[in-house]
C-alpha cells in the first residue's frame, strides 16, 4: 500500500510540473487584422487585438520593404515580441496613445526570448479590366512566428509555430497625368502631375517621322517602338517639379525616389507609340497614343501598364 502511495504521488507530481511546452488553447490571433503604430519613428510596432488579449512584434519598420521577397528577424535580437492579458477589452488607442491607458489593466505579460520571425511579401495589383490598365496598389508582408519561446514569469511558454498573418504597406501610386504635352529643346515630350514626370524620348530619325506636320488618314496613324533610343518613363520625384526642371536644369530636380522605364516594344504586341495628326489652324495637333506599353521597375522587377490603348496626350506644332 505505501509503494501506490508514493506511485500515485510521483506520478501527481509529474503531471503538475511546468514542462515548458504547455500550449495556450485561446492564443489565437488569425481572424484580426494587423495594426500599427508610430510610422515613421523609431516607436513603430505592429499589433493585433483579439477581445482581452493583444500580440505585439516591435521590429524596425524598414522591414517591410516594398519588394518581393522573403526577409526574417530573430526574435530576442532585432525583433521584439510580446503577449499581453487585459482585465477588459482592447482597442487601438489602448496601445497607441502616447499616455498610457488607465483602463483596460494588464494583468499578464510575456515577453519572448527567442524565436524566429520570418516575412513573405508579395505585390497586390489591381486591374481595370476596360482599359487594361493595372496599377501596384499595396504590399502584403505574410509574417509567420517560429519556435517561439515566452518568459510567462512562472516558467516558459513554447509554441512551434503562430501564424501572425499579413501586414500591409501602402505605395505611392502613380499619378494620373492630363493636360497638353509639353516638349523641351530636344526631342523629350512629357506631362508633369505633382511630383511625377512622365517622358517619352525619342531619337532624331524617329520624331522627325512621327510628328510630320502632315495629316495621317484615319485609322493609320504613324508608329514606332519602345526601344533603346526611343524611352519612356515615369520619374517619381520627392517634391513638384516645373517645366524647366525637366528641361535642363539639374540642379532644381529632386531625388529620384522610384523609376520606371518602358519595357522594349513587340512589333504588333506591345511597347507601341502611335501618332494620329490633324491641322489646327495654321498649326497641328499631334495625338499620342501609347498602346500597351508596359513599365517596369529595375530594382523590384514588378510592372504595370496605363492600358491597351491610353492616350498620352497632344502635341501642337506650328
Amino acid at each position: 500500500m505505501k509503494k501506490i502511495l508514493v506511485l500515485l504521488i510521483f506520478v501527481s507530481l509529474l503531471n503538475s510540473c511546468d514542462d515548458g511546452n504547455m500550449q495556450v488553447e485561446s492564443f489565437d490571433f488569425s481572424a484580426a487584422n494587423t495594426e500599427s503604430c508610430g510610422i515613421g519613428t523609431a516607436d513603430f510596432f505592429i499589433y493585433k487585438i483579439t477581445g482581452n488579449e493583444a500580440l505585439i512584434i516591435k521590429v524596425n519598420e524598414t522591414i517591410f520593404e516594398n519588394a518581393v521577397g522573403k526577409d526574417s528577424a530573430t526574435i530576442g535580437s532585432n525583433a521584439t515580441l510580446i503577449y499581453r492579458l487585459y482585465d477588459g477589452p482592447v482597442s487601438i488607442s489602448t496601445l497607441c496613445s502616447s499616455i498610457p491607458a488607465s483602463n483596460p489593466k494588464v494583468i499578464e505579460e510575456w515577453t519572448a526570448t527567442g524565436g524566429k520571425m520570418d516575412i513573405l511579401t508579395n505585390a497586390v495589383k489591381s486591374t481595370n479590366e476596360t482599359t487594361g490598365s493595372t496599377r501596384i496598389t499595396s504590399f502584403n508582408h505574410n509574417i509567420t512566428l517560429t519556435n517561439v519561446t515566452f518568459n510567462t514569469g512562472n516558467g516558459e511558454q513554447r509554441n512551434s509555430e503562430i501564424v501572425f498573418g499579413s501586414y500591409s504597406t501602402n505605395v505611392v501610386p502613380v499619378g494620373v497625368f492630363t493636360g497638353d504635352l509639353k516638349r523641351c529643346n530636344n526631342n523629350d515630350l512629357f506631362l508633369i502631375a505633382g511630383s511625377q514626370v512622365l517622358t517619352l524620348s525619342l531619337d532624331d530619325a524617329t520624331y522627325t517621322d512621327l510628328f510630320a506636320n502632315i495629316p495621317t488618314t484615319a485609322g493609320q496613324p504613324r508608329t514606332a517602338l519602345i526601344n533603346a533610343t526611343n524611352t519612356m518613363d515615369v520619374k517619381i520625384l520627392s517634391a513638384a517639379v516645373l517645366d524647366n526642371v525637366i528641361c535642363g536644369d539639374p540642379a532644381g530636380m529632386p531625388a529620384i525616389l522610384e523609376r520606371w522605364n518602358a519595357k522594349t516594344g513587340v512589333e504588333n504586341l506591345s511597347g507601341i507609340i502611335s501618332v494620329e495628326t490633324t491641322t489646327n489652324g495654321t498649326g497641328f495637333d499631334h495625338i499620342v497614343t501609347l498602346k500597351n506599353v508596359i513599365f517596369q521597375n529595375p530594382v523590384s522587377l514588378l510592372d504595370f501598364t496605363f492600358g491597351t490603348n491610353y492616350v498620352f496626350g497632344t502635341y501642337t506644332s506650328n
